[in-house]
């Protein structure tokens, strides 16, 4: 998926059931079945089951970014209680 520069809602992830139930929501808002992302991803359909499911705490973390990246979503990582805000746009310093 490419980037684009629309805001989208941010989900907070605390549990492996909220990660599961994010994943889930969005690979139905796209309309694909556990088997084609099982295929795009070549991760067993059982596995996204159970990511969906939030209940397999052995879940691999490269399994979770390969469905994430597949489904065009982004892991990001910030302080608790931080409001995620657009980067800054740097001034140029290039004087040419």
């Amino acid at each position: 998926m490419l980037p684009c520069d629309t805001w989208a809602e941010t989900t907070p992830v605390k549990t492996l059931g909220s990660l599961g139930s994010a994943i889930g929501r969005r690979r139905r808002y796209l309309k694909l079945t556990q088997q084609h992302v099982s295929f795009v991803t070549g991760v067993a359909p059982g596995a996204v089951s159970r990511l969906e499911l939030g209940r397999d705490d052995t879940t691999e973390f490269r399994v979770v970014l390969l469905v994430t990246n597949a489904l065009g979503l982004d892991i990001e990582l910030r302080p608790r209680g931080e409001v995620h805000a657009p980067p800054r746009r740097r001034k140029s310093t290039n004087l040419l």
